[in-house]
């Protein structure tokens, strides 16, 4: 549930008109939704148990 939240809350900042600094505004406007997804993409894999190697 949490992984799924996580997911929904960035699409809707990165997709939402409203940011902390407007994408107009070419490479810059860009770089907080780059930062927004880097940061639910490490709060998810944070929170994932370690593979086992496929081992059974």
């Amino acid at each position: 549930m949490r992984t799924a939240l996580l997911l929904v809350g960035c699409i809707l900042y990165v997709i939402s008109p409203i940011d902390l600094i407007p994408d107009p505004i070419v490479i810059i406007g860009w770089l907080d939704d780059v930062a927004v997804i880097a940061g639910t993409v490490k709060a998810i894999s944070a929170g994932k148990k370690p593979c086992d190697g496929g081992a059974q």
